[in-house]
């Protein structure tokens, strides 16, 4: 199972994205005693609690609930964010969700034990001068720095110059995202889905994003039935074509 990691850096977005209260609802009144919330029971110094993950979608939640106090990011550290990572025994693959806070304290700590680092820049010309020196400092990392950083240009259209583009980023993306349309993402959320989910966006994102998966999975774990092979893919595939969606450069 693949599980997606989101550190209490800024406001909960994961939780209300994806519905997680709304899925809980259906199966129970209870729905607060269902969701274990592990960035605050780490914050909260509490001890951890065996087998408490949240399973939806074949993937592992790990994130923040929003419907709890907001954890201060400025009290958020290395070792809190190691235990996050490790907190859960279920997950084989895991995605951590940093947004734009690669210069958070908790973050730089764990950039050394990544196997890769995936930067999501979106085309929008104002974006890029914007992050400009962001851009740079991410590519002083790979290239200097040697981290195993890839870069992904997200929300694509025929609009886009490509040629005036990759001239100024002067950088190899490992896939290009197409932009997705708008109704597409506000069906999913509205009726608390992956975006993944819907039929017309699996058509557009497979293929790209597939190439990120074939870097992320170890090889072993195409060697299986084609079955289970193809559960596993679209697993993974789900949570990052939901992680594009929302994600600037």
């Amino acid at each position: 199972l693949p599980a997606v990691i989101e550190p209490p850096l800024d406001l909960p977005y994961i939780f209300d994205t994806i519905g997680l209260e709304q899925r809980l609802n259906k199966t129970s009144n209870e729905e607060s005693l269902l969701f274990y919330s592990y960035p605050h029971e780490i914050y909260e110094n509490n001890q951890i609690k065996k087998d408490r993950e949240t399973i939806e979608d074949d993937i592992v939640w790990i994130v923040p609930d929003a419907r709890k106090p907001i954890i201060d990011s400025n009290k958020w550290d290395y070792y809190m964010m190691m235990k996050l990572i490790y907190c859960s025994k279920k997950a084989s693959i895991t995605i951590v969700d940093i947004g734009s806070f690669i210069n958070h304290e908790s973050v730089k700590s764990i950039l050394d034990y990544a196997d890769m680092i995936l930067v999501v820049i979106d085309p929008l010309p104002t974006e890029i001068m914007q992050n400009n020196s962001t851009l740079q400092m991410l590519l002083d990392l790979k290239y200097k720095g040697g981290l195993p950083i890839e870069f992904v240009i997200n929300k694509w259209s025929n609009g886009i110059d490509k040629p005036e583009l990759f001239d100024y980023l002067k950088l190899d993306p490992l896939t290009i995202i197409p932009a997705v349309d708008l109704s597409y993402i506000h069906k999913a959320i509205y009726s608390c889905l992956i975006p993944y989910s819907l039929e017309q966006v699996e058509k557009m994102l497979e293929k790209p994003i597939y190439k990120i998966i074939k870097r992320v999975i170890p090889r072993e774990f195409f060697i299986d039935t084609q079955v289970n092979t193809k559960s596993k893919d679209k697993a993974i595939i789900s949570k990052l074509s939901g992680f594009f969606k929302k994600k600037k450069g």
